[in-house]
């Protein structure tokens, strides 16, 4: 009911900007459904916040975004439904991928303030922004949403920045009195996009001890030709040990690190495929999974029209160390390997009013 009336104050807007005759005004929709199928007993959780439900056709999700853009001011509202806001987002609402507004300070410097999507990382939610359907196992571990204030600046034609103070890390609420610093470099031309992304701050609960948490990410696209393209990231995140255990063993940090290195061929404006490779280690208890692996995925894509695809994709994960090695379960045992194919249709329209 809930998602229904913000679904109707949503087209209210839209026909009111419209009757004014608004200009600037886009409305985007997109909508991806999946089959998924694996090797394995039953429904896992670990790596798995895109393709989520087995041997069941599904929605992904269903979006929709209105943006408004004048000279001086601007805003956003992206409504979700499906597998994806379910299983990515913890809080209410659920329904808001972002909604935000802008407001111009100065030539090519902008605040913005509201539910904003993450800066970091180069897998973007939406498997239509991305080569695969599929996340590769590191994106698991970053942030997706994030509630604040973002302070913008085009310095020039090629490279922009971000400063951001946020509730934290993957919160829309806040878990303490304390915020959050999040910043971005990046760079960008017609061939090449390099970025820095992180964020510092307690994401600890009020009611727990305070220990500083980071997150870095490190994103490079190159565009060899018009047919292939490359991608790499690395991702390095740490979180300050307890006291108890500083005083005892003299270690200040645990860290997590991963990345990902992906390519995609295009055979023609209909046909591509893709490749990637990822790893991420968790054995020191930053996210309190204590695992580490890699996972290699494959994607055939084809086109039927420019704005939809029809993928088939096949994903293999192994966890090669931690307490979690075995965290799969395959014929009543515990395993530490997963095989997993998925077949996902999307289409998406962009309107300018």
């Amino acid at each position: 009911m809930k998602f229904i009336l913000i679904l109707l104050l949503f087209f209210a807007n839209v026909y009111f900007l419209k009757a004014s005759k608004a200009e600037n005004f886009s409305l985007t929709g997109y909508i991806d459904t999946y089959f998924t199928t694996d090797n394995l007993d039953e429904e896992f959780t670990l790596f798995s916040s895109i393709n989520h439900q087995r041997e069941i056709i599904s929605l992904n999700i269903a979006y929709l975004l209105m943006q408004f853009n004048q000279e001086n001011y601007r805003f956003k509202l992206g409504l979700q439904e499906g597998d994806i806001p379910k299983n990515i987002y913890f809080e209410e609402p659920k329904n808001i991928q972002q909604a935000n507004i802008g407001i111009r300070l100065a030539e090519d410097l902008w605040l913005d303030g509201g539910v904003l999507s993450t800066h970091i990382g180069g897998e973007m939610t939406h498997p239509r922004m991305n080569f695969f359907s599929s996340h590769s196992a590191v994106t698991f571990f970053e942030p997706t949403y994030q509630t604040g204030f973002k302070l913008s600046y085009i310095i020039n034609k090629n490279w922009s920045s971000e400063l951001q103070i946020i509730n934290g890390n993957h919160l829309i609420g806040d878990n303490n009195e304390q915020k959050t610093i999040a910043l971005s470099v990046n760079y960008e031309n017609e061939r090449f996009n390099a970025f820095y992304s992180g964020m510092a701050g307690n994401e600890e609960p009020t009611h727990k001890e305070k220990r500083l948490h980071t997150y870095h990410n490190l994103f490079l696209s190159w565009k060899i030709s018009e047919n292939l393209e490359l991608k790499a990231q690395k991702d390095i995140a740490t979180i300050a040990t307890p006291k108890a255990i500083q005083e005892s063993s003299g270690k200040t940090l645990a860290w997590f690190y991963g990345g990902f290195v992906q390519s995609r061929y295009k055979f023609n404006e209909k046909f591509s495929s893709s490749a990637r490779y990822s790893f991420y280690s968790d054995v020191e208890g930053t996210y309190n999974l204590n695992v580490e692996g890699y996972d290699i995925s494959l994607v055939a894509e084809y086109k039927p029209v420019s704005n939809s695809y029809l993928r088939i994709e096949s994903r293999f994960l192994k966890n090669t160390f931690g307490k979690n090695e075995n965290s799969f379960k395959r014929d009543g045992k515990d395993v530490n390997e997963l095989i997993e194919l998925s077949l996902n249709f999307g289409l998406w329209f962009d309107l300018k009013i």
